[in-house]
């Protein structure tokens, strides 16, 4: 069981491999790591990162703070009839990194609390504020992430024609 937001999806599309390279080129700018969108006017690009022959690893462009917006990895596989692209997005490295870190520390709060408290009652503040701390973020990372998913899923559907497949 996966905790951590993520996304596989198979998608197929009538382009050719080079064309969906294309592209995938002609909207990726090379990935910036600090973006000040106040002083530079927009690119026009939806994406940032790395295109190659068969596979991409980008993000959406964004003007605004979400660390929770996914990370896209794609390969592509050519077919008699288009091509399957085979997509995963997932969270930042570093972010799930810090991720865990905070909610080992909640979770610590939290435990450490329960073992305190007599005979196990959820009553404690501490308990119930480190519950709520862990269920609040957890809620705030799984639907920023999502709303994210949703607004990438439709720029590569219409940017490269795709079709979800029944294949998994």
């Amino acid at each position: 069981m996966n905790l951590l937001p993520f996304e596989k999806i198979i998608y197929q599309s009538k382009l050719t491999q080079t064309e969906i390279t294309q592209r995938l080129q002609q909207e990726t700018v090379p990935l910036q790591y600090i973006r000040i969108s106040f002083f530079k006017k927009p690119s026009g690009k939806k994406f940032e990162g790395k295109v190659l022959e068969n596979s991409f690893n980008i993000q959406r462009i964004i003007y605004y703070r979400n660390s929770f917006l996914p990370v896209i990895r794609g390969k592509v596989e050519e077919e008699p009839s288009g091509s399957i692209i085979r997509l995963e997005m997932q969270l930042n490295t570093f972010v799930k990194v810090f991720l865990i870190f905070f909610l080992a520390i909640a979770s610590t709060g939290f435990f450490s609390a329960k073992s305190f408290s007599p005979a196990n009652e959820i009553s404690s503040p501490v308990m119930l504020l480190s519950f709520s701390m862990i269920l609040l973020f957890y809620m705030i990372i799984i639907l920023t992430f999502h709303y994210e998913v949703k607004k990438a899923k439709k720029n590569l559907e219409v940017l490269l024609d795709l079709e979800i497949s029944n294949r998994f």
